[in-house]
């Protein structure tokens, strides 16, 4: 079930002197009851940061200096400058305590997005947000935000965006989902990130690769980048539509909380 939210809370903030800008135009929804974690979620358009889409806690207020919210900047498959697709997951994800910024506004109920995202910069715009958003004392995600704390994910294409910078020296840890670098650069689709098998060498963070099985399109290339990663901790899952089997959802949360807590050796 899908809630609008009317956001009466800026009223108040206006009051205490929070930024009337956090307030215009902001629009947010409740997806599947904010999902299932701890930390119910909500989808927001924030107005200091159009062009993305953020999922975090409703609310903030139970949060402080010893629980707070890693980042996890999100690229979508097909490149698209929307998350439609994956909304109910990245919700999921957020309801157990991270900040998700995916690239892409805020979709209308029912609409399927427009358009391409063909500038990977946008997951660091994304993560720059994060960092600013919690140094900011106009914001009510200040002080709330895990800083130390990123990780960069994207689905198909979106992984690929993610490959292209991951070297960010901010970055703790990668996730690759349904994706891997091609064999010869520039024979994918238009506007796919032209990076090849060099950037493998570039990660220095723990990498998490999950894969649909034999099936997907994009199965050889990820088990060829797996392979070739001798350098760092890498794990590999294979799930069989692991971003539209809603049972998934609690996994690939307990994969994200692991990396982003040290990676196992299991």
């Amino acid at each position: 079930m899908i809630k609008t939210i009317v956001s009466l809370a800026c009223v108040l903030l206006l009051t205490i002197g929070i930024d009337q800008d956090l307030c215009a135009q902001q629009k947010s929804r409740i997806l599947e009851d904010g999902g299932t974690g701890q930390f119910k979620a909500v989808m927001l358009s924030e107005s200091s940061l159009p062009t993305h889409n953020v999922f975090r806690s409703q609310d903030l207020s139970v949060l402080d200096k010893n629980n707070e919210l890693p980042i996890i900047a999100w690229g979508n498959g097909a490149c698209a400058n929307s998350p439609w697709e994956r909304v109910n997951f990245l919700n999921e994800v957020a309801s157990h305590g991270f900040l998700v910024i995916a690239i892409g506004p805020m979709p209308e109920e029912g609409e399927k997005g427009k358009g391409k995202s063909e500038d990977p910069s946008q997951l660091i715009d994304a993560i720059n947000w994060a960092i600013a958003s919690n140094s900011d004392k106009k914001r009510p995600s200040y002080k709330k935000v895990d800083v130390r704390k990123i990780s960069l994910r994207g689905m198909s294409c979106g992984g690929l965006q993610t490959l292209a910078v991951s070297p960010d020296p901010r970055i703790t840890t990668t996730v690759v989902c349904n994706s891997g670098i091609l064999p010869s650069p520039g024979v994918g689709m238009p506007g796919m990130p032209n990076v090849t098998k060099d950037q493998l060498k570039k990660l220095h963070t723990p990498t998490l690769y999950l894969l649909g099985g034999e099936s997907d399109i994009a199965y050889n290339n990820g088990m060829d980048d797996y392979r070739r990663i001798d350098h760092l901790p890498v794990l590999l899952r294979i799930w069989m539509l692991v971003m539209l089997v809603p049972t998934a959802s609690r996994t690939v949360v307990n994969f994200h909380e692991q990396l982003l807590r040290g990676i196992s050796s299991n």
